[in-house]
């Protein structure tokens, strides 16, 4: 929190990362969400292992950060920019990367969904999905302002936000292909 103009305000520190966690069947998933990796610990709290995969290329802040501070005002009043500008004039304590991970989920069938840190100018939710044992099965682009609550067997279930400013729910069918290990929603 800091004081700006007589007023007390709350902005988030950019690319903070919290503690990421699923429920795997009898095991817990938890990542810091700064690599591609989630490590996996039992019900006793003995660790199981450790799932790595090759994600997308990491940022570095410093390539990104000029567009993040000016995406991120876009939305706010003008006295709202304002108090942000002077926000972001402080010595702020940023991250050399971007984080990697923002969300963990458990699909029906005990995989491991692990959603990439979204930019506030890219739309397109990317999950990289990986097997109960740590296979990685591929990615999968859900759509733009799609808030996932469940993952199925076959289908992904979330909200998503109208013109009007209302939350809608949305199930989207989730294909499976066969032969190749990605899957597709449509």
């Amino acid at each position: 929190a800091y004081t700006h103009r007589g007023s007390l305000n709350r902005s988030r520190l950019p690319f903070r990362v919290s503690a990421l966690h699923a429920v795997l069947g009898n095991a817990v998933a938890f990542s810091t969400g700064l690599a591609d990796e989630v490590e996996i610990w039992s019900q006793q709290g003995e660790h199981e292992g450790i799932f790595r995969w090759e994600g997308a290329r990491r940022r570095r802040v410093k390539d990104v950060w000029e567009r993040y501070r000016d995406e991120s005002m876009k939305s706010l009043t003008p006295a709202g920019q304002d108090a942000y500008r002077y926000f972001y004039s402080l010595d702020l304590p940023l991250p050399e990367r971007v984080p990697a991970l923002d969300r963990l989920l458990a699909d029906a069938d005990g995989n491991l969904w692990a959603k990439r840190y979204l930019l506030p100018w890219e739309s397109k939710h990317a999950w990289n999905v990986l097997a109960p044992g740590g296979e990685w099965l591929g990615t999968v682009l859900t759509p733009s302002g799609l808030t996932v609550i469940q993952i199925g067997s076959d289908f992904v279930l979330g909200t998503h936000r109208d013109d009007l400013g209302l939350d809608r729910v949305r199930l989207h069918a989730l294909n499976k292909p066969i032969e190749r290990p990605r899957a597709a929603m449509r």
